[in-house]
């Protein structure tokens, strides 16, 4: 009986160590697996967040969400009054089913389209600073001519729109009697970075700027005939409000004014678009 028990126990006690030998050879095995392969490997920075955009300065006193396009590009979004504005310019590039927004790189390319395109900014220059073009098409969005503005396949990310310009005046109001520090329209709406100063007036510090927290960012436009201008003193976004079939009202700001400026443009312009909610 004892010989019985005795042969019992070490058959078990046989049958844990094989056991315990096996799970240790396969974690000796990932270890040096896992091991092997982090020496020969460099190490890297972890990705950041979809919804981080580090080219942009946000107002980090307020609280933002963000919207998706069909591309997958994140953009950071505010509240400001009854209002839900994107907090970055659009840089999609496809309709919302799916088709190819041209992007009309050269100057002959763009002053004869006839339908819907967009362009980076490779060869313009900035009054701020330069960037390569990947930096500013992150930081300041496409251009896009006004045929993608009248295009029924829409470019704005679900649940936005482009805006009216009945909404910009809503905007304009709201910002008329709460621009704070800021202390008017176009900075309480403009980024503390990019712009540059305006002596004459007495508008040197940026950092007084985006109390509203749109983050507005001085992308310039590009003509008809192609060439670019306005970059780092200016930027202008088109509405969806048409003025006739060739021309849409736009808004605009400048680094020398001290409210939000409506424009026309015609349809061949390269302009800058920022949606907003339809709720």
């Amino acid at each position: 009986m004892i010989i019985s028990i005795t042969h019992s126990i070490k058959t078990n006690y046989m049958s844990i160590l094989s056991t315990s030998r096996l799970y240790f050879t396969i974690l000796s095995a990932i270890a040096c697996t896992v091991l092997s392969s982090c020496k020969d490997q460099k190490v890297t920075t972890p990705p950041l967040p979809l919804n981080t955009n580090p080219h942009i300065e946000f107002n980090p006193g307020l609280s933002y969400l963000t919207t998706t396009d069909y591309d997958g590009n994140v953009y950071k979004t505010i509240k400001i009054g009854t209002q839900i504005w994107m907090a970055e310019n659009l840089r999609v590039t496809h309709y919302k089913n799916g088709d190819t927004i041209p992007q009309l790189s050269t100057d002959s390319a763009w002053s004869k389209a006839k339908a819907g395109g967009q362009c980076g900014y490779k060869g313009a220059t900035f009054a701020s600073k330069t960037h390569a073009d990947s930096v500013t098409l992150i930081k300041y969005g496409r251009l896009y001519n006004g045929y993608v503005v009248n295009d029924t396949r829409g470019i704005a990310p679900l649940g936005y729109r482009i805006p009216k310009d009945a909404d910009w005046k809503v905007l304009t109001n709201y910002v008329s009697t709460h621009f704070g520090k800021s202390g008017s329209i176009a900075k309480a709406l403009s980024g503390t970075t990019d712009w540059k100063v305006n002596i004459d007036n007495g508008l040197l510090d940026l950092s007084k700027n985006n109390s509203m927290g749109l983050t507005a960012l001085p992308a310039g436009m590009r003509f008809g005939d192609g060439t670019y201008d306005g970059m780092g003193t200016s930027v202008f976004w088109w509405t969806s409000t048409e003025q006739s079939s060739t021309s849409f009202w736009t808004q605009s700001m400048y680094y020398n004014e001290s409210d939000v400026v409506k424009l026309l443009h015609d349809l061949r312009s390269g302009l800058s678009i920022r949606c907003v909610s339809i709720f």
